[in-house]
């Protein structure tokens, strides 16, 4: 009788241990710092193996492929961009944009060189990325010679959280109150939690202002600006949004007691917006503007040169304007816009190439706590309240269901675990207390 009570109470013992491990094995992944229980499964597995006739326990089960466009598949690299075709598209064949690649972010290109394969120049290159967790960096290059930086800017969330460098006349914007703003070789990089900025260019002016922020919009009657781009990321609640621009040359007269350019020209301009709480996406590009007295003109269709036409192998020269993409899915937007591409002699060894106002945008919604976004945003949900982590090139929609339900994170599984640890605290007091009687 007495040892049917120790079977008993051992029995309930190893009954509780079952309600903690098997929900816990069911659904561990890969063993690792954030999966501990997958990680003493591998370590079981590796012994038993060695027995001789020990049979093979079952692997971690692999999670569910993610199907958002853009999204990599797990748990391979990032993704180079949108893998669903794009849903507004004014290339024109041969030529193909590029799609933008993951994180989320904005940026603009004023102008790339390059010959036989090898950069040559590039003038005016801006990025600014938001990563998972909200850390931003931005890079600004307003000049580099082949491929290695001259003069450019770079900041981080992390610290430094501005950069600057060029812009020598600075102090006479702050002298006059604003009054006489000249930006002369001038890049500089912004970077806090969630939010970035970059931004360079030749020269840009501003006459008659008052704002002496080299960040802010001219409020002057004049202004202009030669190469000048900028690209721009804001995430606020697990909403993204992120916009960039390029110009090779501006000019914009206003009225006074007015708004908006009386009279303004524009040369291969370039820019592009996306939020991810929609999606929207927008997108546009010219080789030539002007507007004045409330007409105007620009050469903005997506225009194709070719010798010989359509461009076939070998060709003398492909060149393209105003050509684009527009991505927009669920929990994904985006956009790339070319002014103008081309190339000389394109397959050549002396193949040469030029990109002039690229501008291009991608955004995710993240994570946040539930019932404000659609999904997660990683490899592991980090239970009520928590955004997940993982990956940073988008969100994983087929993720969601393992919203904070991972054995290590919280959930339903605390409750269980809790049940678990009292049925295997009562058995052990129960079965010392028998004990005690027996002695």
């Amino acid at each position: 009788m007495r040892r049917r009570t120790l079977r008993g109470y051992a029995a309930g013992i190893a009954a509780g241990a079952l309600v903690v491990l098997t929900p816990a094995a069911a659904f561990a992944g890969t063993g690792g710092p954030t999966d501990p229980v997958g990680s003493l499964l591998d370590q079981a597995q590796q012994q038993l193996g060695s027995l001789p006739g020990a049979p093979s326990l079952p692997g971690p089960t692999a999670l569910p492929q993610p199907s958002l466009p853009g999204a990599p598949s797990l748990p391979s690299a990032p993704s180079t961009g949108p893998s669903q075709p794009p849903s507004d598209d004014s290339d024109i064949a041969p030529n193909e944009t590029t799609n933008p690649s993951g994180p989320d972010h904005a940026g603009s290109q004023g102008l790339h060189a390059a010959a036989g394969g090898q950069d040559v120049a590039d003038a005016g290159h801006d990025r600014t990325a938001v990563r998972r967790g909200g850390h931003t960096r931005s890079d600004t290059t307003l000049l580099a010679l082949g491929g290695q930086e001259i003069l450019g800017a770079h900041a981080s969330s992390d610290g430094p959280h501005e950069s600057h460098a060029g812009n020598p006349l600075q102090p006479l914007c702050d002298g006059s109150s604003g009054q006489v703003c000249l930006q002369v070789l001038y890049a500089d990089a912004y970077a806090s939690n969630g939010h970035g900025l970059a931004q360079s260019g030749i020269a840009r002016v501003c006459l008659g202002g008052s704002k002496t922020d080299p960040t802010a919009s001219c409020d002057g009657p004049l202004s202009a600006g030669l190469l000048t781009n900028e690209a721009r990321t804001d995430r606020s609640h697990g909403r993204t949004t992120a916009s960039s621009q390029s110009d090779l040359a501006d000019l914009c007269l206003t009225q006074p007691g007015t708004t908006g350019c009386t009279l303004s020209a524009d040369a291969l301009h370039s820019r592009g917006t996306a939020g991810s709480a929609g999606p929207s996406a927008r997108r546009g590009s010219f080789l030539l503007g002007v507007q004045g007295g409330g007409q105007g003109g620009r050469v903005d269709q997506p225009t194709a040169i070719q010798l010989p036409p359509g461009c076939p192998p070998p060709s003398a020269l492909c060149a393209y304007l105003n050509q684009g993409e527009t991505y927009l899915g669920h929990g994904i937007a985006g956009h790339a816009q070319d002014a103008l591409k081309a190339s000389l002699l394109p397959g050549q060894p002396v193949e040469v190439d030029v990109l002039g106002g690229h501008t291009e945008t991608l955004v995710h919604p993240q994570a946040v706590a539930p019932g404000n976004a659609p999904g997660v945003s990683g490899l592991s949900a980090g239970g009520p309240g928590h955004p997940a982590t993982g990956t940073v090139a988008g969100e994983h929609a087929a993720l969601a269901p393992l919203a904070g339900l991972l054995p290590n994170t919280g959930g339903v599984w605390s409750g269980l675990l809790t049940l678990g640890l009292l049925g295997v605290a009562a058995g052990s007091f129960l079965l010392a207390a028998s004990r005690r009687r027996l002695a």
